[in-house]
């Protein structure tokens, strides 16, 4: 599958990924944000399986696991061992279950609008700790 990203800035990678919608992307999502921010970290704005040029691909596993786990194997191609992770939405969904599935690619998390309960998983009884690099 080919994963359509954007790599902006230097510094301690920051992995975004985006919320649900039609024709939304990663750029779309955080454009606004990433300007500032690629000022201090190197910025990697992924668009998600089956968003925009990611894709396509027919899976059969949660789309929150299918999410995390390619944003993890983007990481692999970049060279990159640990992240910190941004998701709105579904995206937050995703990194959520990237830092228990994947403690170790995880520096930090940050979410909004997400919701601590999914389909494939459910954190809100399971604590762990990420600390950044």
């Amino acid at each position: 599958m080919t994963v359509h990203y954007h790599d902006v800035g230097e510094g301690e990678p920051v992995l975004f990924l985006h919320s649900y919608g039609p024709g939304t992307t990663a750029w779309i999502t955080f454009h606004k944000t990433v300007g500032l921010l690629s000022q201090h970290f190197r910025c990697i704005l992924m668009d998600l399986p089956n968003f925009s040029k990611t894709g396509p691909i027919v899976y059969r596993e949660g789309v929150h696991a299918l999410q995390a786990r390619t944003a993890v194997a983007l990481l692999d191609a970049l060279g990159i061992a640990r992240a910190h992770w941004v998701g709105n939405s579904q995206g937050g969904q995703s990194a959520m279950v990237a830092a228990i599935t994947y403690p170790a690619r995880v520096g930090s998390s940050a979410a909004s609008n997400s919701s601590a309960r999914s389909r494939s998983i459910d954190i809100t009884s399971t604590s762990f700790a990420a600390s950044g690099a």
